[in-house]
């Protein structure tokens, strides 16, 4: 704290930025070589160098060519999307409002495992396959 700075001197701005000074035009065209092993860089071309690819596309994975129809959620589906939506908005308020936290948010979390648990048993039996007896 004893010790004192020198003054900062503040140089001038000029909107062209900095410029460097060259004597003689051969500094200025020496300057500007690339050392050893250095490429310039240039702009792509943006023409098309390759020819365009033709001919059948073909999937990816063998299709069959059979579509599958599946019969749309059901009711009681629908009800629990919206129960297992609502369930932690619910908790949370509730939890607010009463105060007890740990037991709502730990009922929240199995009330919402369990129904998502039916929500996918739900979805397999409406999306699988039916298979003929023999």
């Amino acid at each position: 704290m004893g010790r004192s700075r020198p003054a900062r001197t503040v140089e001038r701005m000029s909107s062209i930025g900095p410029t460097q000074q060259y004597e003689t035009p051969q500094q200025y065209d020496a300057s500007q070589q690339y050392g050893v092993g250095e490429n310039r860089w240039e702009q792509p071309r943006f023409g098309t160098a390759e020819p365009t690819v033709s001919g059948t596309v073909l999937p990816a994975a063998p299709w069959t060519g059979h579509s599958r129809t599946v019969a749309p959620p059901s009711a009681e589906e629908s009800r629990l999307r919206t129960i297992v939506a609502l369930v932690w908005p619910i908790a949370l308020v509730l939890a607010i409002a009463t105060g007890h936290w740990v037991a709502l948010l730990v009922g929240a979390l199995i009330v919402g495992g369990v129904l998502r648990r039916r929500l996918l048993q739900l979805r397999y039996q409406r999306t699988v396959a039916p298979r003929p007896l023999r």
